[in-house]
């Protein structure tokens, strides 16, 4: 029975590897093929040719090597469908064969810039699924273990039930502390020290890291968490990063003054164009000196100081020439009885500055100008004793330059006659001025009646040129400045 002839047939390679040794072909394709011969005349025939051919080779016993097995897999490999892939002996090489021409491909390691690409170019759908699924997880662990952030920066204090609270500028409440101060009034603690009240409370950057620090200081003598002689900084976290005392024996140009206990008044900052000082302000509760330190804002290391005699009442720092640097402006009594300003430009402080107790001190005050202005009449008049008319306060110009409030009253009089001096940056004075409580005082102990404004401005025209400047050696009733304000920086000798 001769076998009917396929219009299909299978490819002659094919028939002569089946030929060979069907057991590389698996079941299905041995079967399919098996029953196409029985089928196929043509395919038969070329089978049989193929099969007595190696039915009569005589095969060497010599074993093959790597490179024989390789070759061997090519040729399988060529003979089934394209883009089949098959490991090689290497287990990070592949050989792909496709259109009868074969490519071998290192996959390189996976935990690498090259493994990351391969993946997506081989299996693209794959990696495309499992960032997807990634991304999703990051979104909603954000949004379910992540708070926002939150500003930490102290703007706003309160004392409520003997708490000093920090907020920040949307009213929420970062930190509080013991409040012992005497007083709930924010406000007068963080106030210019005045009469018997001083400076107890500030906040302001004394870093320029751009985040508050708050200062604190004792406000009642030898009562409470914070000592009277003593400044504290807490950070913006509410923790304390050191507390500092106004003198150090390394800058003590001024051994031989009496001393009992410093009370620290005044705390600021002084804005150069380069960096920022932190200066303190302390007056001997007892006698008369006054120190000026400047400290380290990180340690609360005091770095320099200057030495007056007579209490400070206020303190200023203001541009008073617009050249970006900020000027220390100090005012308040001196021991000559008589007001004082003083001006500091120097970032380092030193010396002693004019007393009329004690002379011969080894370093001269590096303080630019210092100015004793003279005492009127009017509060002349009132006094059984020497005064204590002092600067109560300093306040800049709407131009160059600053006023000087002076309360020509002492602290027993209930009335506050005020007279206003203005200077302009070189410390000229330019005018003086009463408040309309000096003017009535003027009315009823000179039995003048003001009239016009002539009569108080000759009055005081007669004072301006009773201010004196301290040159660095002597007083002189002419604008000076003081011959040692530069000076080289020395310690006491």
């Amino acid at each position: 029975m001769h076998k009917k002839e396929s219009n299909l047939h299978i490819e002659e390679k094919v028939i002569e590897l089946f030929a060979y040794d069907p057991s590389l072909f698996d079941e299905k394709e041995n079967l399919k093929i098996t029953a196409h011969l029985s089928e196929c005349e043509y395919c038969h025939d070329i089978y049989k040719t193929y099969q007595n051919i190696y039915h009569h080779i005589s095969f060497s016993q010599i074993k093959p090597d790597e490179n024989d097995l390789l070759f061997a897999e090519r040729i399988i490999n060529n003979l089934k469908p394209k883009n089949n892939f098959k490991q090689l002996t290497q287990k990070s090489t592949l050989v792909k064969i496709e259109n009868g021409d074969y490519k071998i491909i290192t996959r390189p390691k996976l935990f690498s810039l090259q493994g990351f690409t391969y993946i997506i170019r081989n299996y693209p759908f794959q990696t495309a699924g499992f960032i997807s699924i990634v991304a999703l997880l990051f979104i909603l662990s954000t949004f379910l273990f992540m708070k926002p952030n939150k500003d930490l920066n102290p703007v706003h204090l309160r004392i409520k039930n003997e708490k000093l609270i920090a907020y920040n500028k949307s009213g929420e409440i970062l930190w509080s502390k013991i409040a012992d101060f005497g007083t709930d009034s924010i406000e007068i603690l963080m106030a210019p020290p005045h009469y018997f009240m001083k400076k107890a409370i500030g906040i302001f950057d004394i870093d320029g890291d751009g985040m508050n620090e708050v200062l604190i200081s004792g406000n009642i003598p030898n009562t409470g968490y914070y000592s009277f002689d003593s400044l504290y900084c807490i950070n913006y976290d509410g923790k304390v990063r050191w507390v500092a005392y106004s003198e150090s024996k390394k800058f003590n140009y001024a051994p031989k003054w009496k001393r009992t206990h410093w009370k620290i008044d005044h705390f600021l900052t002084v804005k150069k164009k380069d960096k920022t000082l932190l200066v303190v302000t302390a007056c001997d509760r007892t006698y008369g000196g006054a120190i000026i330190s400047t400290l380290n804002p990180f340690t609360g290391e005091v770095t320099s100081t200057i030495y007056h005699s007579g209490h400070i009442a206020s303190a200023k720092s203001i541009d008073i020439n617009e050249d970006g640097n900020e000027e220390l402006i100090l005012g308040g009594i001196s021991s000559y009885y008589k007001p004082f300003i003083m001006v500091l430009e120097q970032e380092k402080f030193m010396g002693v500055m004019p007393d009329f107790y004690s002379s011969g001190h080894s370093v001269r005050g590096n303080a630019s100008y210092y100015i004793l202005l003279p005492i009127t009449e009017i509060s002349k008049s009132s006094q059984k004793s020497k005064t204590s008319v002092t600067v109560e306060e300093i306040i800049k110009s709407n131009d160059t330059g600053f006023i000087a409030v002076i309360n020509e009253a002492t602290s027993m009089e209930n009335e506050s006659p005020i007279l206003i001096y203005s200077f302009d940056k070189d410390l000229r004075l330019r005018y003086i001025s009463a408040n309309p409580t000096y003017l009535t005082k003027f009315e009823r102990q000179k039995k003048i009646k003001i009239t016009s404004s002539e009569i108080i401005n000759n009055y005081l025209s007669t004072y301006k040129d009773s201010l004196l400047y301290w040159n660095g050696d002597d007083f002189v009733n002419y604008p000076a400045k003081n011959k040692y304000w530069d000076q080289k920086f020395q310690l006491p000798k």
